[in-house]
This record gives C-alpha cells, structure tokens and sequence, in this order.
C-alpha cells in the first residue's frame, strides 16, 4: 500500500509527524516513507538544519586528527567540505596573502592546536611528498 503525495504532505509537512510515526501508521518501514517523500518531491524538513540552522552548530569549528579546521567556504584553498586548518588561516593573516600549495605550516611545539603565531613557521618544500625536515626545530615529518 502506497500513500497519495496529498495524504503524505498532510502527515508530513503538516502534521510534522517523523517518518518513524508515518511509517508506524502505514505499516511500512521508515525509509519506505523517506523514498515516498523523494518521490512526490516534498521538501524535506532536515534540509533547513544545515550549518547554522542545526542545533548542533559550533560555529564552523571542529577537530581532525588534533588540528583545527574552520568553515570558510569563501576561502580559495578550502577543502570540498568548506573548511580549512586554522593554522593556515592564521600564517595567512600573519603574512598578508594566501599560502602557496608547497608551503607548509609547522608547529614548533608540536602541539597541532597551538595556533599562536609565534609557534607556526612556514616550511616549503620542493616535493610535495616524502620526508621533510624542519629548518627551525630540526624535526622531521612526514608529508602524505
């Protein structure tokens, strides 16, 4: 048994009823009620929680693997996501233009989010892969 787009909209748009609660009525699993919303091209709810709309939000901010990323989707290097490494904004700021695709940013301290400008160095290198030594602090890293 299927619902009419008529009948769904109501439960859905509506009503505000979950597809949990539409599906207990019908008799149907959830996702059986989320392909019938495709189908009849009702505009899903969840579509307006993205970002900043979602109660969840930070601001743009999060973690990865202990660096910082921001959500600067404006930004010409930014990820697909819209985000980019903090420390990298921060080096960009500090020198006045966009860093180069060669150019890393490397904390001193070795702790990934310690964003001062006073930890962050810039370490270019000639190949983008392989290992790289610091000139500063002598360590070495690896570039992937």
């Amino acid at each position: 048994m299927g619902l009419t787009k008529k009948v769904l909209s109501q439960l859905y748009s509506e009503e505000k009823k979950s597809l949990r609660e539409i599906a207990l009525i019908v008799g149907v699993n959830p996702r059986t009620v989320g392909r019938w919303l495709k189908k009849y091209k009702i505009k899903s709810r969840l579509r307006d929680q993205w970002g900043k709309n979602n109660s969840r939000w930070k601001g743009g901010r999060h973690f990865k693997k202990g660096y910082i990323l921001l959500k600067r989707v404006e930004h010409p290097n930014a990820q697909v996501d819209g985000y980019i490494f903090e420390h990298r904004l921060v080096m960009e700021k500090h020198i006045g233009r966009y860093l180069e695709k060669n150019e890393i940013v490397h904390h001193m301290n070795g702790i990934k989010d310690d964003n001062r400008i006073d930890n962050l160095k810039i370490v270019q290198t000639k190949n983008n892969r392989g290992k790289i030594e610091c000139p500063f602090c002598h360590k070495t890293f690896l570039i992937r």
